[in-house]
Order: C-alpha cells, then sequence, then structure tokens
C-alpha cells in the first residue's frame, strides 16, 4: 500500500474593495437658492381663483420677475384679470391680499360693491 500525499492549497486573501469616500457637501452661501417659475412664468410662486370676486391672482417673487424688475419690496400680488398689483413686503402679506382682492383692485372692489347691493 502506497501513501498518497494529499497538498493543501494556500488560501489567498480576498482583495480588498476599495471604499468608497465620502465628497464633502458644498457649502451654503446663506443665500436661497429657490426659483419661483409657475407654468413657464419666471418669478411666478402661485396663482389662484379668488372666492370673492371670481377673478385670477397671481403672487410674485419681484426679484424674479420681469414685470417687477426694480420694485421696492420683494413680494407682488396681482389682479390678473384686471391688471392691478400691490407690492408686499413678505409672502404671508400677498397671501392674505389673496384673500380679499378688494383690498388692492379697485375694479374688484366696485364689482363687489355692484354684486352686494343686488344680494341685497
Amino acid at each position: 500500500m502506497t501513501a498518497t500525499k494529499t497538498t493543501t492549497k494556500k488560501a489567498t486573501p480576498a482583495k480588498a474593495e476599495p471604499t468608497p469616500t465620502k465628497k464633502a457637501a458644498p457649502k451654503s452661501s446663506g443665500k436661497s437658492t429657490a426659483k419661483y417659475n409657475v407654468a413657464g412664468y419666471p418669478g411666478l410662486a402661485r396663482t389662484v381663483r379668488s372666492r370673492l370676486s371670481g377673478t385670477q391672482l397671481s403672487i410674485w417673487f419681484t426679484a424674479e420677475a420681469p414685470q417687477f424688475k426694480g420694485a421696492s419690496k420683494p413680494w407682488a400680488i396681482e389682479c390678473e384679470d384686471h391688471g392691478k398689483s400691490k407690492l408686499c413686503d413678505t409672502r404671508t402679506e400677498a397671501r392674505m391680499h389673496r384673500e380679499d382682492p378688494v383690498t388692492f383692485c379697485p375694479t374688484c372692489k366696485a364689482a363687489f360693491k355692484r354684486t352686494s347691493k343686488k344680494a341685497a
């Protein structure tokens, strides 16, 4: 009987895969990068139809809206049906006027007075 030699292969160490390195996030400059562009109109933040007057109202960010170039305040609300607008200090203020357009649009105000007299 002859003895057979058993040979064992030496295990080769598995190659370590390179660990992915995390890239540092870009530092924020502190400025807002929000773009207001509803329906392709630069600066347009929101459009709604007023329940009170039935007219189309739009809230604009004046820094990006070309029709408000050089405006003294950052926000504006506009009555699209009559072309009247009001500049506002905050978006919240513009949204408050959205609920009651008769405060800045004289045509809406006149229409509201006519309809309220008929109802009475």
